[in-house]
């Protein structure tokens, strides 16, 4: 017992300062949504202060969420002396390192010592959740509130007080993230079920939809003209074609006339995006479905560590295996135990991926956005590998590894990173295809390549080449508000790839700026190689990433 209660004192430490030492010394980061909700809290906007129609017209895909904005309120001003983003980072990052200790230390105290420490280090282990604590969003704190919710579903509580917190824990998480206190509840109403909690079941989510309805009704007088506040805009953005925002055009306003909104355009227009993609060739449809369904499992959101060298390295080297753990918790989870203990967690296990993929297509598969479920994926692994200790258990784990891993090697795009950047003109980038990669001679072949610029009318140009043949020129695109290119490949080329590798070419040309630059999807090592920078080491040196591959594909056809 002594050397248990040392361990969990050193754990303990080391989390604590894995947390609080880059929401210390790392930088405060503060993207555009932040800068609204922070300005949005000093001024009490959706609290008290009613969001003006004049405000909500300039909004797109930032809902108002009222219990966020009550908790950044007092965030911003918890730790005196300290600029407000800084106090915002430490206490979201000091209640997310809280949240996991003290939900690992209760299923320590129910499932045994070892369960509750794998599943404590397994999520310091995942460090994406760590870094998105740096910055000003939702993410940490519907993190910190999503994980012992969660983990009451696999172990429900065992008082009417138990009860009684869950419910007004999943209306809080709510309030500031609903798509995440959404998930919440089904999680348990699930869980719950299952293990026989009937009278249970029926109380949390009659006191959910209660406390629910409060506090929209409370809050409707500020949240602004949107009555679905924000879902519309969220639903629009999320059929985007890989998550690219300048495809989907100017922001359509909500139609009205005296009488109230009469129809949503935002509404039509993500129909219309749905039809279009479904309506793309075989190829191409399939590969952005798949993309949609599973990149924001497998995907990762930048953080720009090089702030200190010490914690580069160890964030460079944990991003590198995150890939690898997030397969390892998922075999587990998935793989089902016997006996009545595991029903719970066998159903709240095998709900964890639909509802990955769901919300993934609803929603847009943006790697922060399942976040705030990852920790409870971690949880319920450790809980299955320690309570579930025979052959058959891990041989199953292995071979959902095994085929989590094929399946990415195999679609290499769905764990790729959305932030290469090229940041001035004379950039060379050069990506070897393998012989007989593209489509056999004889035929017509098209070429993708996931670039672009965020500014389609703006003076950042690049032109592709390939083994010298000219492929593509960005001045002669006559739409480049795609995520990718389209062009139609040189009968020669195709000749010379059936035979040989051949060397793709990106050169950058044209005016470049602070806000006029290019942006190219990544397929990070393993699962791709062979681009390289014809100069610098790195092959994005702005967003600090050093090797991988480009995003690209080809397929008969010239569409």
């Amino acid at each position: 017992m002594r050397g248990r209660t040392v361990l969990l004192y050193a754990l303990g430490a080391v989390g604590l300062w894995l947390y609080l030492w880059p929401a210390l010394q790392g930088p405060a980061v503060v993207w555009a949504d932040g800068r609204v909700d922070m300005h949005w809290a000093r001024e009490g906007t959706g609290l008290w202060r009613p969001l003006s129609a004049e405000e909500a017209s300039h909004i797109s895909v930032h809902p108002l969420k009222p219990g966020y904005l009550l908790y950044l309120r007092l965030a911003m001003s918890a730790i005196p002396g300290v600029p407000p983003e800084r106090s915002a980072i430490l206490v979201q990052s000091l209640l997310l390192w809280f949240s996991i200790a003290a939900t690992s230390v209760a299923l320590g105290r129910r499932r045994g010592f070892l369960t509750g420490a794998s599943a404590y280090v397994l999520i310091l282990l995942f460090i994406p959740l760590r870094d998105i604590a740096s910055a000003v969003m939702t993410e940490a704190v519907s993190a910190a509130l999503f994980l012992p919710i969660a983990a009451t579903a696999i172990e429900p509580p065992r008082t009417r007080g138990g009860i009684l917190w869950t419910a007004l824990g999943i209306c809080v998480l709510f309030s500031i993230r609903p798509n995440v206190g959404t998930a919440a509840l089904l999680l348990v109403l699930a869980g719950w079920l299952v293990s026989n909690s009937f009278r249970q079941t029926l109380a949390v989510a009659a006191l959910f939809l209660a406390g629910a309805f409060a506090i929209w009704a409370l809050t409707r007088p500020s949240s602004g003209p949107d009555p679905s506040r924000g879902l519309h805009d969220a639903l629009l953005f999320g059929s985007s074609e890989y998550n690219w925002g300048p495809s989907l055009g100017p922001w359509p306003a909500v139609a009205s006339n005296q009488k109230g909104v009469t129809f949503d355009p935002r509404l039509r227009q993500a129909a219309e995006n749905w039809r279009r993609t479904l309506a793309q060739p075989a190829a191409d449809r399939d590969r952005e479905l798949l993309w949609r369904a599973w990149h924001g499992l497998f995907g990762l959101e930048y953080y720009d560590g090089r702030w200190s060298a010490t914690y580069r390295c160890l964030d460079h080297a944990l991003r590198a295996s995150a890939g690898f753990l997030l397969t390892a918790a998922l075999g587990c989870a998935l793989a089902l135990r016997r006996g009545l203990e595991h029903r719970a967690a066998n159903i709240v296990g095998l709900l964890l991926v639909p509802a990955f993929v769901l919300h993934n297509l609803a929603f847009a598969p943006i790697p922060r956005y399942l976040l705030p479920f990852l920790p409870f994926l971690f949880l319920l692994a450790a809980r299955a590998v320690c309570r579930g200790r025979s052959v058959g258990f891990f041989v199953r784990a292995a071979a959902l590894c095994l085929a989590q891993i094929a399946f990415l090697a195999r679609y290499p795009e769905i764990a790729s990173w959305d932030w290469g950047q090229i940041e001035s003109a004379g950039v060379t980038i050069e990506q070897r295809l393998p012989r007989g990669s593209l489509p056999r001679p004889g035929q017509v072949a098209t070429l993708h390549v996931r670039m672009a610029s965020p500014i389609p009318g703006g003076g950042a140009h690049f032109a592709v080449s390939a083994d010298e043949l000219s492929v593509y020129r960005s001045t002669e695109d006559p739409d480049r508000s795609r995520a990718y290119i389209t062009a139609v490949l040189p009968a020669e080329l195709l000749r010379r790839n059936a035979v040989s590798p051949i060397t793709l070419r990106v050169r950058s040309f044209g005016s470049y700026g602070p806000d006029s630059f290019l942006l190219f999807a990544i397929r990070p090592p393993p699962w791709g190689t062979g681009a390289q920078r014809a100069v610098k080491d790195a092959l994005s040196p702005g967003s600090d990433v050093h090797a991988g591959g480009l995003d690209w594909w080809a397929h008969s056809g010239d569409r």
